[in-house]
């Protein structure tokens, strides 16, 4: 009896010892990954620089979605930056650059975290020299040094939580057959027949792994449960004849199928069916994959669906800029889908395009704010259902000033990019913002 209890105590001691070395391990990699600066900032996209990466991604996604078995890529510094710069514009709260030298290149991220904690970024590095067995030389997560070989198992392994062998196989391959030679870095690799669906499969695995860290989402959602939403919608349109359906009729329809089965459910759940839904029906059909349905589960609600021509504003184009930025929140957040809609409105501002148009925008902004609310609580789910159903009107979540085609111009845009977050097509990013907050439905 006196050995057991001694047993326990040294088992007790030991775990106290493990648990307090642990956290005191925990604080100090926290206050050497952790800064008070970032190391890198903010950088503003022109047109010309998502235009540029708009054209490096349809080339390199061409090559490597190909049916050759062989991937080739080649981009020059300058086109490096672009797709730098937008992929910082359309990353919430990550911002990432580079600087390259004869023989190397030294890429650089910052993670902002002062969403969390006031201040605070982890500033992360990594030292690219072209070598066939690893061409990661080294890294550094804030003060913390870690070795290239390290830094390449460690994403490896990241890769292959989430994607096939054969992708991890590419991303090897490429990683080993990188160059840099004046100004340009080039790869290659080797890959199957199927490279295009197991990229597919990967990239919806992350998104079902980001949709369960977010709070009042799903990543599964019952067809028969979207079926009935639809065919409620559907159902109450057809009765009206009309040429044009508005969003809000639809919306009112949706939410008031909400509120009646809230009463044996969850509001905040049935929310979520009524916006995944309509986007489905309205928008496309193909966000129902996002959610694990079959689309050909929901043939006949399609068929029924694609004679009604739903518009925002009485523009068939602003009820799917809404409808998209829904989705978007849902699979991101609200600040990934503006930003995905702002650097849509920077690529139409190049020459030829149609130009930003601030009422595209407003939409797009409109319709992340929309899918956040309705869904951000139970208090403010309930409060939807009423406001919805109550007053069918799109004037509860969208600003009718915006409703018209705007333009900005063009020159505006490439002189303030670059300066200030405050210039004029950032103003207006900003006016629209304010104006969607004061709708009546967030007050």
């Amino acid at each position: 009896m006196h050995n057991d209890k001694n047993s326990l105590k040294r088992a007790v001691v030991f775990l106290l010892t493990l648990f307090s070395f642990s956290v005191l391990v925990i604080i100090v990699l926290f206050f050497l990954i952790v800064s008070d600066h970032a190391q890198v900032n903010d950088s503003y996209a022109t047109p010309e620089d998502v235009k540029v990466a708009v054209s490096s991604y349809g080339d390199v996604s061409s090559e490597l979605f190909s049916e050759s078995t062989q991937f080739n890529v080649r981009l020059t510094e300058s086109e490096l930056h672009s797709i730098f710069k937008t992929a910082s514009k359309a990353a919430p709260w990550l911002n990432a650059d580079f600087s390259m030298a004869q023989g190397g290149m030294l890429v650089k991220g910052t993670l902002d975290l002062s969403h969390f904690l006031r201040s605070r970024y982890i500033n992360i590095s990594c030292l690219l020299i072209p070598d066939r067995h690893n061409s990661i030389d080294s890294c550094h997560i804030g003060n913390l040094y870690v070795p290239g070989n390290f830094a390449k198992w460690f994403a490896n392994n990241v890769i292959k939580v989430f994607f096939d062998a054969s992708i991890s196989d590419v991303f090897l391959q490429s990683l080993n057959n990188i160059t840099i030679e004046s100004g340009v870095v080039s790869t290659q690799a080797t890959k199957d027949g199927h490279f295009k669906q197991h990229s597919k499969d990967g990239l919806k695995a992350i998104v079902s792994t980001i949709k369960s860290f977010k709070n009042n989402t799903s990543y599964q959602l019952d067809y028969v449960i979207v079926s009935t939403y639809i065919d409620y919608i559907l159902d109450d349109v057809d009765v009206r004849k009309h040429v044009n359906i508005s969003l809000s009729s639809i919306f009112n329809a949706a939410f008031r199928l909400a509120k009646k089965r809230s009463s044996q459910s969850d509001p905040i759940k049935e929310n979520e069916y009524a916006i995944w839904s309509a986007a489905i029906a309205f928008a496309n059909v193909r966000f129902a994959e996002l959610v694990k349905i079959d689309p050909e589960y929901l043939e006949s609600q399609m068929k029924r669906a694609s004679s009604i021509n739903v518009v925002l504003g009485d523009r068939r184009d602003l009820a799917l800029h809404f409808l998209y930025s829904t989705i978007l929140e849902r699979v991101g957040s609200e600040t990934f889908s503006n930003n995905i809609g702002e650097i849509k409105e920077l690529f139409d501002a190049n020459h030829g395009g149609s130009g930003f148009d601030t009422s595209d925008l407003a939409a797009d902004i409109s319709g992340a704010r929309f899918s956040y609310f309705v869904l951000s609580n139970r208090s403010n789910a309930i409060r939807s259902q009423v406001v919805l159903t109550q007053q069918e009107t799109e004037d509860n979540f969208f600003p009718f000033i915006y409703s018209s085609y705007q333009a900005i111009d063009l020159k505006s845009i490439e002189n303030s990019a670059n300066l200030t977050n405050v210039g004029p097509h950032m103003k207006v990013v900003n006016d629209i913002k304010n104006a969607v907050i004061n709708l009546p439905l967030y007050r």
